[in-house]
C-alpha cells in the first residue's frame, strides 16, 4: 500500500491522521493492521491554521482578505486557491463576499452534468425531437429566455393542451386559433416550430451533434448566454462538455441520430451515470468554490475548509423517515456512530486536498438565533484556535446581515498555457473569434471542410503506417482506406457528400501516381510537439517527418484547402522547423507542404534569421493575448468564415 504523499506538508498529514484515528477500530488500520499512515513534504513555515470569528460576515471578510493577500504577495494566484464547503447551500454567501472584494470565483456544484439546468435545456429540446407528445419536455422549451412567450400564455396553452388532448407541439400549429395569446407568444411559437419541423425533416440524416449545435446557434439560446459571458461561464462550459459526451457516443455507436442518442442517454440517466460538470479551464484565473464530495481526487495549493460548526461539518444524520423491522432488512445495520465516522472521513479528505497551505475556521453566529458550537472535528485536530479579528461590543450586540444584491465577478482572462500556430492566427484574424473558440470553448457545428480534411490525414497517416511496418499499399488499398476513414458530418445533402467523396478518390489517385516511385517509410508520423516559450508552451503536430541523411530531415505538411502562397506558408514551417531542432534535435533540411486538392507543393528552407524572426512574432501575438479584451474585428470575408456568425453581434453576414 502507498503511503508517500508528494502533495501535502507533513503537518498537515499528522493533524489529518489524528482525526482520522477517532474513527478506530472500523479502520483497516486497526482491524486489519494495515498502515495507512501518510508521510509528506517537511516544512518549516506554518502550513495549517486554525480561525476562530464572531459571525458569518467576519469569517467571509477575512477569508477573502487573506485570499487578496496571498495573492498580491505574488505567492499564489486566484486559481490556486479552493474554499470547500460541506454542502451547496452554503455557496451563496461566500460568492457575495468574494464579489465584495472583486475576486474573481467559480463554483463548482456535486451534481453531475445532467442536472445542471443548462443541460436539461438541451435535453428537453432533443426530447421533443425524438417525442413531439412529450409535454414535459415542450413545456421546459416554452420556458426558455432566448423565446419570449409570455408566461400566462404558457400557463393557457398547456390547459388546453390537457382540454383539448393536444400534445404542445400540435397546439403550435393552431396558435391563431387561440384567443387572448400575446403577440410575442405567437411569434415564439412561430420561431420554435420552424426550427422544430426543419429538424424533424433531418433527423434521421443528421447526428444529434449537427442538430443540436444549429439549435442553439439558430435559437438564439447561446447568444443570450454569451451576452453576459463572464457570469455565464461555468454553462457555456458545461454546454461544451454536454457536445464532447454527445461525440463520445457518435463515435462509438452505429447509429448517431437524436433517436438513439435519447435512448441511450435515458438509460445511462437510469442506470445513475452522472459524469461531472466543466472543470474550470487552467487559464481563467479565478477561486474555486466546491463541495467536499466534489474535491475527491483533486488538488489545490491553498484550500479554506470553512463553516466548521457542530451541525454543518459534521452534517446531522438523516434518519431514515420510515423505520423497518430488523427482520426485514437484509443488509446489516452499520454500527453505532457510522455517520459521524462517514463525516469524518469527508473531513480527512478535505484536510488533505491542501498541497502548501490549509485554513481551517468556522464562527459563533451563522444567525442572530442562536450560538454555534465548534466541530467536533476541530477539537480532534488538537490545534490551538485564533481569533482572528477583535470582538468589539457593537459587533456582539448586532449581527450584520450580507446585502442580497448580487455582484457579476470580475473574471481575468489568461493567457493559456499551450498555444498553437492555428490559435494564433484566430487571434490576428479576430480576437473575440479566439476567445468564443479557445476561451468559452464554445461547440462548433460539424463542417465539411473539416470532415474532409480530417479524413485525408487519416487516410495517409495509414498509408505511410503500412510502410513503416514494411508493407506498400496498391493503389486500390489506398482507396479502400478512404472509404474506411469517410467522415460524413457537415455536408449540406447527400450529393454534396458524394460528390466530395468522389473528389477524394482523385486526389488520392493523383497523389499516388506522384509519389508511386519515392515512396519511403518515414522517421515520424502524425508527431506531436510541445516547446516550452517563454510563459507559454508551444505546442503543435506535424504530418510527417522523412530523413534524408543522418540528422537531416525532410517536414511534411498536408493541407487540403486553398494553396497559400510563399509567404503565408513561412510563419507555420518556421514553427515546424523551430521544433524539429530543438525538440527532436534534428536538422531540418526541406520544409515541405503538400495542397492535396491543387496538387501544389511548397518548399522551402529556414536560416536563423527567420527562426529569430518567427520567435519574436510569436512573443508578440502571446503579448497581445495576454493584454487583450478581445475586440472584434469584422469583415465581409472573415465573417463568412467564421463558425460563430450567427451568435455574434458584430457578424457582417
Amino acid at each position: 500500500m502507498l503511503t508517500k504523499n508528494y502533495r501535502s506538508p507533513q503537518k498537515i498529514l499528522d493533524i489529518a491522521y489524528r482525526v482520522i484515528k477517532n474513527n478506530d477500530p472500523h479502520r483497516l488500520e486497526a482491524s486489519e493492521g494495515v498502515v495507512k499512515r501518510l508521510s509528506g513534504r517537511e516544512e518549516k513555515s506554518p502550513s495549517i491554521f486554525y480561525w476562530h470569528f464572531y459571525n458569518l460576515q467576519e469569517e467571509t471578510s477575512k477569508v477573502s482578505k487573506e485570499i487578496l493577500r496571498l495573492v498580491q504577495d505574488k505567492r499564489y494566484h486566484f486559481k490556486d486557491i479552493t474554499i470547500l464547503l460541506r454542502t451547496n447551500n452554503q455557496a451563496e454567501d461566500w460568492e457575495l463576499a468574494l464579489s465584495a472584494q472583486d475576486i474573481p470565483y467559480y463554483v463548482f456544484g456535486s451534481q453531475g452534468l445532467y442536472k445542471q439546468p443548462e443541460i436539461k435545456d438541451l435535453i428537453a429540446y432533443l426530447k421533443a425531437l425524438s417525442e413531439p407528445d412529450d409535454n414535459v419536455s415542450f413545456f421546459r422549451l416554452l420556458n426558455l429566455s432566448c423565446f419570449q412567450f409570455d408566461p400566462c400564455d404558457r400557463v393557457r396553452l398547456l390547459n388546453l393542451s390537457k382540454k383539448k388532448n393536444l400534445s404542445l407541439f400540435e397546439l403550435l400549429s393552431s396558435l391563431y386559433e387561440i384567443k387572448f395569446l400575446q403577440k410575442k407568444t405567437i411569434q415564439s411559437a412561430e420561431k420554435l416550430k420552424k426550427i422544430i419541423e426543419k429538424h424533424l425533416r433531418v433527423i434521421k440524416g443528421k447526428s444529434t451533434s449537427q442538430i443540436l449545435a444549429d439549435f442553439i446557434n439558430k435559437s438564439g439560446y447561446l447568444k443570450k448566454l454569451l451576452k453576459r459571458a463572464d457570469e455565464n461561464a461555468d454553462k457555456i462550459l458545461n454546454i461544451n462538455e454536454f457536445f464532447v459526451k454527445i461525440r463520445e457516443f457518435e463515435t462509438t455507436s452505429e447509429d448517431k441520430d437524436v433517436i438513439a442518442f435519447t435512448e441511450y442517454l435515458d438509460l445511462a440517466i437510469a442506470g445513475g451515470e452522472s459524469p461531472a460538470q466543466a472543470l474550470l479551464p487552467e487559464e481563467m484565473d479565478a477561486v474555486r468554490i466546491m463541495t467536499v464530495h466534489a474535491a475527491k481526487g483533486l488538488e489545490f495549493p491553498v484550500v479554506f475548509l470553512v463553516n466548521l460548526t457542530n451541525d454543518k461539518f459534521p452534517s446531522r444524520d438523516q434518519k431514515d423517515l420510515i423505520e423497518l423491522p430488523e427482520e426485514v432488512v437484509k443488509e446489516k445495520n452499520p454500527p453505532a456512530g457510522f455517520h459521524f465516522q462517514e463525516e469524518r472521513r469527508l473531513f480527512y479528505v478535505g484536510m488533505t486536498r491542501a498541497k502548501d497551505l490549509l485554513y481551517l475556521t468556522y464562527a459563533d453566529y451563522y444567525s442572530v438565533k442562536q450560538k454555534k458550537k465548534p466541530s467536533l472535528f476541530l477539537r480532534e485536530t488538537g490545534l490551538k484556535e485564533e481569533s482572528a479579528l477583535p470582538i468589539s461590543g457593537f459587533q456582539q450586540l448586532q449581527i450584520p446581515i450580507l446585502a442580497k444584491k448580487r455582484k457579476i465577478p470580475k473574471r481575468e482572462v489568461r493567457l493559456p498555457q499551450f498555444l498553437s500556430y492555428s490559435q494564433m492566427e484566430v487571434f490576428k484574424t479576430c480576437p473575440l473569434q479566439y476567445k468564443f473558440r479557445y476561451i468559452y470553448r464554445l461547440p462548433l457545428s460539424p463542417s465539411a471542410a473539416l470532415s474532409f480534411g480530417s479524413t485525408l490525414h487519416t487516410v495517409l497517416r495509414d498509408f505511410y503506417r503500412f510502410l513503416q511496418r514494411g508493407k506498400k499499399l496498391t493503389k486500390n488499398q489506398l482507396l479502400q482506406l478512404l472509404h474506411n476513414s469517410w467522415i460524413n458530418e457537415g455536408y449540406t445533402s447527400k450529393k454534396h457528400e458524394k460528390m466530395r467523396l468522389k473528389q477524394g478518390e482523385e486526389i488520392l489517385v493523383q497523389y499516388f501516381e506522384k509519389n508511386k516511385n519515392r515512396l519511403s517509410p518515414p522517421l515520424f508520423i502524425e508527431q506531436d510537439f510541445r516547446l516550452p516559450f517563454g510563459n507559454f508552451t508551444l505546442v503543435g503536430r506535424i504530418d510527417r517527418i522523412d530523413r534524408i541523411k543522418d540528422e537531416k530531415v525532410e517536414i511534411i505538411d498536408y493541407k487540403t484547402g486553398k494553396a497559400w502562397e510563399q509567404k503565408e506558408a513561412d510563419n507555420e514551417l518556421s514553427i515546424y522547423a523551430l521544433a524539429v531542432e530543438e525538440v527532436f534535435k534534428l536538422k531540418p533540411e526541406k520544409l515541405t507542404l503538400e495542397f492535396l486538392e491543387h496538387q501544389k507543393t511548397v518548399r522551402t528552407k529556414r536560416g536563423e534569421r527567420e527562426i529569430v524572426k518567427v520567435k519574436k512574432q510569436m512573443q508578440e501575438v502571446a503579448k497581445k493575448i495576454m493584454e487583450s479584451n478581445f475586440p472584434p474585428l469584422p469583415s465581409e470575408f472573415h465573417c463568412r468564415q467564421c463558425d460563430f456568425h450567427l451568435i455574434c453581434d458584430f457578424s457582417m453576414v
